[in-house]
């Protein structure tokens, strides 16, 4: 059974350690994720006919980490979307890209991206991207589409 804290010594002796246990909780990570989502682009690929690759900081503000999970273009719902990463130097598919918490996640060339298949020739200068996460639901983006 506990004792009661009798003197002031005895808090002395507990109280760093609960500072210590509290500080060990607020960095696990634990609480909501918070997203916000800066610089969206999608470049049309010169490459490939009907494909193109979007890129994004997703910047997590929370306690709480997410995934993004899927994307949507709202204006053409019926483009085919993968989420990306290079991996030993090859673009591989991946189910879910990792937005850690109190982190910047940067979807860029060469690294992590989403991937469109079917995109149209001729499309508007910007389009709205439905990004959809694992704890934060679906946020609407606007995007810039660059040729």
């Amino acid at each position: 059974m506990h004792q009661p804290l009798r003197s002031l010594g005895d808090l002395r002796t507990v109280l760093p350690a609960l500072l210590l246990l509290c500080l060990g909780v607020a960095c696990t990570g634990q609480g909501a994720p918070q997203i916000v989502v800066k610089g969206a682009t999608v470049q049309v690929s010169d490459a490939i006919k009907g494909s193109a690759s979007s890129f994004m900081f997703v910047i997590n503000d929370g306690r709480g980490e997410d995934n993004l999970l899927a994307c949507v273009i709202k204006e053409y719902p019926l483009v085919y979307v993968e989420l990306h990463d290079i991996v030993g130097g090859k673009m591989t598919m991946v189910k879910e890209i990792p937005i850690p918490a109190r982190e910047t996640t940067a979807l860029k060339r060469g690294g992590l991206h989403i991937m469109f298949t079917g995109f149209p020739e001729e499309t508007e200068k910007k389009v709205t991207l439905i990004l959809t996460f694992e704890k934060s639901g679906p946020i609407e983006v606007s995007a810039t589409v660059l040729s």
